[in-house]
């Protein structure tokens, strides 16, 4: 399963890789005054400009790091139109998805490992009890000196 993930994974990568760009864009406008922390960093969005692919001019407002000035120029990345996207996937992501399915796997036939052992211990004391149950029933009248079902005492 692990290594099924990561195969796929890194397909999937060179795929992105292949049909997302990074670009140059320019702030042209100046950053709106709402911050937000992510990641340890200060973000807010600002207009900016780009061009891709050449010849088709493209602007939207986008997150950039607070306090960027405008004519600043940042990177983003853009499908194969110049739509804004998201950075194509690494070797390490597809890794990491891959151990987390691996492990995932092996977790779960584990546990139905598990469950089958537990089933079968289960039966087996069940049938373990009853034997014992049944023997029981021959020796304790004899034992305890009780007589048995349809005996009277001293018949023995």
């Amino acid at each position: 399963m692990g290594l099924t993930t990561m195969d796929n994974g890194l397909r999937a990568a060179a795929e992105q890789a292949r049909h997302h760009h990074p670009v140059k864009a320019t702030t042209i406008g100046e950053p709106a005054r709402h911050v937000s922390t992510r990641a340890g960093a200060a973000t807010t969005t600002a207009r900016v400009e780009w061009e891709f692919p050449a010849g088709s001019h493209h602007a939207s407002a986008l997150p950039v790091l607070a306090g960027t000035p405008v004519g600043h120029t940042v990177t983003l990345w853009v499908d194969d139109t110049g739509a804004v996207t998201s950075a194509p996937r690494t070797g390490a992501e597809a890794a990491s998805d891959a151990v987390a399915a691996g492990a995932g796997s092996a977790g779960l036939i584990t546990l139905a490992g598990a469950g089958v052992v537990l089933l079968r211990l289960r039966r087996l004391e069940a049938r373990n009890l009853a034997e014992w149950e049944h023997g029981w029933e021959r020796v304790e009248p004899g034992w305890s000196g009780r007589p048995r079902h349809g005996r009277e005492a001293g018949d023995d």
